[in-house]
């Protein structure tokens, strides 16, 4: 198997919402596409993800710099032992030549990446992502898992208790 391409696409937040400090309706998220050459269903089966919401779309970071590392590997650098894509070896690629540390954009550009090829195996092996990466880490995939859903963001026009009752109902 091998990556044919990676697409990366800003995509606008819908709703508008905001919060005390930030007002997310200008924001985008990077959409990302892993493309494989395995085919199902006559089409190529892809990894998609998206970057941190609350920021704006990475595109420069990706389209400039993490994509073409990654497409300039040679195929079986990207791979693990059992021929799947292997996450911290595109991440790797990746981040090579990048400084360490903080920058946050880059993060999210990168986590980017590393959620879409996590998404392609797991779509490889016919499971959701959560499965793949609790088996990759050698642990049982969980029946349920306690989340933790963000509230208190304010739609322009919406009245606060419309806000107060999505919060409750989470």
């Amino acid at each position: 198997m091998r990556v044919t391409a990676i697409r990366e696409r800003p995509v606008a937040l819908h709703g508008s919402p905001a919060n005390a400090v930030v007002n997310f309706a200008q924001h985008t998220v990077s959409l990302v596409a892993l493309v494989s050459d395995v085919v199902r269903d006559g089409k190529p089966v892809a990894g998609v993800a998206f970057d941190s919401i609350g920021r704006f779309a990475q595109s420069g970071i990706l389209r400039d710099r993490m994509i073409p590392r990654v497409l300039s590997a040679a195929p079986e650098a990207l791979l693990d032992r059992s021929g799947r894509i292997d996450a911290a070896a595109v991440l790797a690629c990746a981040l090579a030549d990048e400084k360490p540390g903080g920058h946050g954009d880059r993060a999210a550009a990168a986590a980017a990446l590393e959620l879409a090829c996590w998404d392609l195996n797991a779509k490889l092996g016919s499971e959701p992502a959560y499965a793949t990466i609790a088996r990759h880490f050698g642990r049982r995939p969980a029946p349920a898992v306690a989340v933790y859903a963000a509230g208190g963001y304010y739609y322009r026009g919406a009245a606060w208790p419309s806000c107060a009752t999505r919060c409750a109902a989470i």
